[in-house]
């Protein structure tokens, strides 16, 4: 049987070494953070919201409700400060988002596509259809991106761009990220938390990711370099290194799903 990876398999292997052991060598994956669970859960309302099944008012005490049950699990928030700004932002997302009418949208759209003789699989948050142009959106509730970080970022928008630009080749691709805590002000990302009261309504902070044959080459590059690096591991734990310290790391400490774990083998 052919092994398929996910984009997010990648990625753990790129952050942590340890992490992938336990995720995907020894398949003993970690927990959820904060922001994983209200990630998945923000998500899930936003695309009810869209095939009508959600109303605002209704996503917005899923998600209060959510919050809620996150916390009698135990999973922890830097502090409250974090928290009421978290749950103010995504709240004023959930009570405003009123997307366009669209018979052409689907929604986790299972894929999976070949690169390098390498199989990948994945789910793609939204995609739809506008005339000659195909617009795929990824969800994001985390902090905007840093013009550093944007080209990392965008890897996995624009592998699902690889995909349906393989499937549709008469198309234009336009991919977009919906930084959910964000609307668009003057033309620039702008936190929903700092918007007055009086404010006039805004659009959605939606970041464009430009998508170029130069994107799509180092795309392909990072897919196959990384699962090559993948194949020549061992099964022997040593060899699967902690690549940052879980003492120090602010991400090891706080959000890593086996801080737990690690922090007792130090």
């Amino acid at each position: 049987m052919t092994e398929k990876y996910s984009f997010s398999r990648l990625e753990t292997f790129h952050n942590c070494k340890r992490a992938f052991y336990n995720d995907y060598v020894i398949k003993q994956r970690g927990g959820d953070n904060v922001y994983s669970y209200c990630g998945t859960v923000t998500h899930e309302l936003a695309q009810g919201i869209i095939q009508d099944t959600e109303t605002n008012d209704g996503a917005v005490s899923k998600f209060i409700e959510a919050i809620d049950e996150m916390e009698l699990m135990g999973l922890e928030w830097m502090s409250d400060k974090v928290r009421d700004n978290y749950v103010e932002a995504v709240t004023h997302f959930l009570v405003n988002y009123n997307p366009d009418q669209n018979d052409t949208y689907r929604i986790e759209d299972y894929f999976e596509i070949e690169i390098g003789g390498y199989v990948l699989r994945g789910y793609i948050d939204l995609w739809y259809r506008v005339g000659r142009k195909i617009y795929i959106v990824d969800y994001k509730t985390s902090t905007k991106f840093s013009a550093k970080d944007l080209p990392k970022k965008s890897r996995q928008l624009i592998l699902y761009g690889i995909h349906l630009s393989e499937k549709y080749p008469d198309h234009e691709i336009i991919l977009q990220f919906n930084m959910m805590k964000y609307v668009l002000k003057k033309g620039k990302l702008y936190e929903r938390v700092k918007l007055d009261i009086f404010d006039e309504d805004y659009p959605d902070g939606i970041l464009e990711v430009n998508y170029t044959d130069e994107a799509v080459m180092e795309v392909k590059e990072y897919v196959t370099n990384t699962i090559k690096q993948i194949k020549q591991m061992s099964d022997d734990k040593n060899e699967w290194t902690m690549d940052k310290d879980p003492k120090r790391d602010f991400f090891c400490k706080n959000l890593c799903g086996h801080r737990l774990k690690c922090l007792s083998e130090i």
